[in-house]
């Protein structure tokens, strides 16, 4: 059956077993956005400024990058639905989810402010409320 949240058994199980699984968002050097999916958002943040994160982030010009925002979900599959979500909406959309989630700007990089990170308690504006994979019930 499929709940309109995730259960308080689902969180205590995945901070107990630190199998939680973040959507992040990363604002470039060159005022690009990139998302992304990880299980843990500093070592990935770490590995992007290295030039060993993704493609995108790879070039010179890209990097530095700062993460500007990270969500948790029990899930790997949740986490990568609310990533895929993110990708389709507009750069405007985008700044905007950031805007009410805190981070005023993302341009320039002096702009740039501590990562906003939301837990797992609450929902994503555009994820639906009922946000169970029903793959993963069966």
């Amino acid at each position: 059956m499929a709940t309109k949240a995730e259960t308080s058994e689902e969180i205590s199980e995945a901070i107990k077993s630190e199998k939680l699984h973040y959507f992040y968002v990363l604002a470039c050097s060159d005022n690009t956005l990139y998302t992304g999916y990880t299980t843990n958002p500093d070592r990935r943040e770490a590995a992007h400024n290295r030039g060993k994160g993704a493609k995108y982030t790879q070039p010179d010009y890209r990097r530095p990058v700062h993460m500007l925002y990270s969500k948790a979900f029990t899930s790997k599959s949740k986490a990568m639905s609310a990533e895929y979500r993110f990708k389709q909406f507009t750069r405007r959309e985008k700044e905007n989810f950031l805007r009410d989630k805190g981070i005023a700007r993302v341009w320039p990089p002096s702009a740039w402010t501590n990562r906003v990170d939301e837990g797992l308690a609450g929902s994503l504006a555009f994820m639906p409320d009922d946000t169970t994979n029903q793959d993963e019930e069966g």
